[in-house]
C-alpha cells in the first residue's frame, strides 16, 4: 500500500480509518501499512487524541436569559473602533501585512526626522554690519586672551603627564 500521505487526498482515508467509516478489508490494509509507517501512524494516534478530546467534553448549560442577552446585544449600535477593526481584519490576517505596516511607518518616521532637522540656508547680503560698543570689544578680547591661557596650561599639564 502506498502512504496516504504522500497523496493529496490521502488524510481523509486515515480520518475514515479513525472514525471507522471504511470496511474491515481496507481498515486491514491501513493497519498493515501503519506497523511500518511512522508518519502514518502518528497521524492517527493525534487523531484518535482528539477524537477522545472531543467526546469528553462537556457542553456548558446554557442561561435562561441568554436569548434576551443575545438580541440585545446584536441591537447594540455599532462602535467606530468595531468598524475599523472590522475594515482591518482582512488586512491583518495575512501575516505580512503588519510587518510591511511596521517597516514603511518606520520609514516614513525616519524620512520625518531627517527632513525636520535640515535647517533651511538663508542667503544674505556679501557683508553685514554690525554695531559693536568699544567696551564690549575690549570684553570678548579679554575673554579670548584668558582663554587662551587658559588652553596653553592645560596643554602644558596633559604633556608632562605623557
Amino acid at each position: 500500500m502506498n502512504c496516504p500521505l504522500e497523496k493529496r487526498d490521502g488524510s481523509e482515508l486515515l480520518l475514515d480509518f479513525t472514525a471507522g467509516r471504511m470496511s474491515a478489508e481496507d481498515a486491514a490494509r491501513v493497519e498493515r501499512h501503519m506497523e511500518v509507517c511512522d508518519a502514518c501512524r502518528y497521524f492517527v494516534e493525534k487523531q484518535l487524541a482528539v477524537v477522545s478530546a472531543l467526546e469528553a467534553w462537556e457542553v456548558p448549560a446554557v442561561s435562561d436569559d441568554f436569548d434576551r442577552k443575545l438580541f440585545a446585544r446584536i441591537a447594540e449600535p455599532e462602535s467606530w473602533r468595531d468598524r475599523f477593526a472590522r475594515w482591518l481584519r482582512p488586512v491583518l490576517a495575512y501575516h505580512g501585512a503588519p510587518v510591511g505596516a511596521a517597516a514603511a511607518l518606520l520609514i516614513a518616521a525616519g524620512l520625518w526626522l531627517n527632513h525636520s532637522t535640515q535647517k533651511p540656508v538663508v542667503s544674505g547680503p556679501e557683508s553685514a554690519v554690525v554695531d559693536v560698543q568699544p567696551d564690549q570689544l575690549e570684553q570678548a578680547l579679554d575673554a579670548m586672551d584668558m582663554l587662551g591661557e587658559y588652553s596653553h596650561k592645560v596643554r602644558a599639564d596633559s604633556d608632562s603627564k605623557m
